[in-house]
């Protein structure tokens, strides 16, 4: 019951973190949004 709980919480954290480093906006997300923005670039 004490690994599951610390397992869904970093998850969504390093997430969030990684839409809105390679984005540069806040998407609740998968990686959907920073693969078309490289390649427009």
């Amino acid at each position: 019951s004490g690994l599951l709980p610390s397992n869904t919480i970093p998850n969504p954290r390093a997430d969030r973190k990684d839409t809105t480093t390679q984005s540069g906006v806040t998407l609740v997300g998968p990686s959907v949004s920073p693969p078309p923005f490289k390649e427009v670039d």
